[in-house]
């Protein structure tokens, strides 16, 4: 078990709480396991620069090392300000037509990668527009035996989101133009969802009634961990069908029986509060390929349970009702083996994937990592102290992060799993 990746976890929230966003360097709190690692929070991964429609004002504490003569960035900054003065140049060109994305797009207007030693990938925005869409929503439902209420139908919702003018320029090291393409991407920001917990697949949460924003709240949270006790039956399944480790199988029982823990735990609070949480009984799910469980752990496990374990441990330090501080603690510590264990079975699954199967987890990875920025924050300041979540700029902080120890951990050695 990777305990060094539990202890990384922790630190994000705790450097975030300690308002500490780029330490000189770093002490392991009491209690914690592993070897504290520095990870700088105030500079976003690269791989991971996505930002929400709506944003605050910069923060001023977060400064951008400038690209060195030769690096892939500096030979996009040469020919974005070639392009942009030339008449004929990509500024007023025709690009094609628009191409839907159900993903924020990059605030940095240009991105750089590496493709091959001597040529260089360019992502250049060339304009942007702002637009709100409407979307008719269709829920997906749980499958319920017992189900007393129909699920809801379809309605129309708004979405705010932006039109892109994007070129992709490939470039020789000398700054030549090798190819291209010009287009137009249109995304549009996804509903928000609940971190803390693996969804299954087909999961839509409840609308709750609450006589408090809390209670609320807590009651997603509970639904959401309920959820989270067939995921983790279905994985333990599906990698003994695919014939994983025994101990990859046997951790994936124990997640199983934490989130039995982390339902009960949440209930109890939720009806403190005043709310009632549905509890989702689902059919049992059927074992998929390889492919359909390793993206769905990647998403969920790899990115989102591990966002959610890192919130959890703010939580658990940061809220204010006692009783919530030490559920949020002790929650936090199952969630932080969870998502190590997103990453044990997502290295062990690379080890079966093709390469075509490994380049679509990849992007689906990819694309998750890019919605943790589009999470809103509740609109009730009393909910928010009292079950400690993190303001807005502490929320970007923690996915800065968060997105940093994704892409060490995704540069790791893919047979490294234990």
């Amino acid at each position: 078990m990777n305990h060094d990746f539990e202890a990384r976890l922790a630190q994000i929230a705790w450097l975030v709480l300690a308002g500490a966003c780029r330490p000189a360097e770093t002490a392991t709190p009491s209690g914690a396991t592993g070897t504290a690692t520095t990870v700088d929070l105030a500079t976003p991964d690269a791989g991971a620069t996505a930002t929400p429609i709506a944003t605050s004002e910069p923060d001023a504490s977060v400064t951008t090392t400038p690209p060195s003569p030769g690096d892939p960035r500096a030979i996009c900054v040469q020919y974005q300000a070639k392009a942009a003065s030339d008449p004929n140049g990509p500024r007023t060109q025709t690009a094609s037509p628009p191409q839907r994305v159900y993903a924020p797009p990059a605030g940095d207007d240009l991105q750089a990668r590496r493709i091959d030693p001597t040529k260089v990938e360019c992502r250049i925005i060339w304009e942007r527009n702002r637009a709100m869409e409407t979307i008719m929503v269709a829920p997906t439902c749980c499958p319920q035996p017992r189900m007393t209420t129909p699920c809801p139908p379809a309605s129309p919702q708004q979405f705010p989101g932006e039109r892109t003018k994007v070129e992709i320029a490939i470039l020789n090291n000398d700054g030549s133009r090798v190819s291209g393409t010009l287009a137009w991407n249109q995304w549009v920001q996804e509903p928000p969802r609940h971190m803390c917990g693996r969804r299954p697949e087909g999961f839509a949460p409840a609308e709750v009634r609450s006589a408090t924003a809390i209670g609320a709240r807590l009651a997603e949270m509970a639904e959401l961990e309920a959820a989270s006790i067939s995921a983790f039956d279905r994985l333990a399944r599906e990698l003994a069908a695919h014939g994983a480790p025994e101990a990859l199988v046997a951790r994936a029982r124990t997640a199983r029986r934490d989130e039995i823990r982390h339902a009960r735990s949440m209930r109890s609070l939720a009806r403190r509060f005043g709310a009632t949480p549905r509890a989702p009984r689902g059919a049992k799910l059927a074992v998929r390929a390889r492919v359909a469980v390793a993206i769905e752990n990647a998403v969920e496990g790899c990115v989102f349970e591990t966002f959610g374990a890192v919130v959890a441990t703010f939580q658990g330090s940061r809220a204010e009702d006692p009783a919530v501080r030490a559920t949020f603690a002790g929650i936090a510590a199952d969630e932080r083996r969870h998502a190590a264990l997103a990453w044990d079975v997502d290295a062990w699954l690379a080890t079966i994937c093709s390469a075509e199967e490994r380049e679509a987890v990849d992007r689906a990875r990819r694309h998750a990592r890019d919605r943790l920025r589009i999470e809103p924050p509740t609109d009730d300041a009393h909910a928010e102290r009292a079950l400690g979540l993190p303001t807005g700029r502490e929320r970007d902080a923690l996915v800065r992060g968060v997105s940093a120890t994704l892409g060490d951990r995704h540069g790791s050695n893919p047979n490294a799993a234990t």
